[in-house]
């Protein structure tokens, strides 16, 4: 079982889950209600099980003969153009669902490369569409990434949403009470 602590002012509260998975997906659901366009729950689940698979940071970068570096996806999408189809499959599908958490949960980093953001949303809209050319489904949804590529730009919207709330959490335990007497700042 994997546990996610939030504190929150001073009041601690333990949020517990079986899986990151089902801890993004209730995340990305509760967020989901609450915007004017809801995404589909397909579009919600597959990208909590992408959430989940990046959220260790292997996923994220090369090792190189003991050099990690990140990964250029540009350059990754282009050499998947050569690869046989199983493997073109998976690196396809690894440009777009890294790009998926990159604008998605880390946008100020893409922010301070010299690409900008309609680069790689591009590069992912094309990994995706390649992806539903090789006649992929997910879970039995015909045409699954094509739509998916569709949709990419409000499923991006709905993380950047969910990152806030995370970022105002992680924030919010280093401020200040000054109405309680007893504690003091160090």
């Amino acid at each position: 079982m994997h546990y996610v602590k939030i504190e929150m002012m001073g009041d601690k509260k333990l949020v517990s889950n079986v899986s990151l998975n089902d801890f993004f997906y209730s995340t990305l659901s509760k967020k989901n209600k609450f915007v004017t366009c809801p995404l589909p729950e397909e579009f919600i689940f597959y990208s909590s099980l992408t959430l989940e698979k990046y959220a260790f940071s292997h996923h994220f970068f090369e090792n190189d003969n003991g050099n990690v570096n990140e990964k250029i996806l540009g350059l990754q999408f282009l050499y998947s153009q050569g690869k046989a189809k199983e493997e073109k499959i998976s690196e396809l599908k690894d440009v777009g669902d890294m790009v998926l958490v990159q604008l998605g949960l880390f946008s100020e980093s893409v922010n301070k490369k010299l690409t900008n953001k309609s680069y790689y949303m591009a590069i992912a809209q094309n990994a995706y569409q390649q992806l539903d050319k090789l006649d992929m489904q997910f879970y039995d949804i015909p045409n699954f990434y094509k739509l998916f590529a569709t949709s990419l730009d409000k499923t991006i919207k709905l993380l950047e949403l969910v990152a806030e709330d995370f970022n105002e959490v992680e924030n919010s335990s280093y401020l200040l009470n000054l109405e309680v007497p007893h504690k003091k700042a160090i």
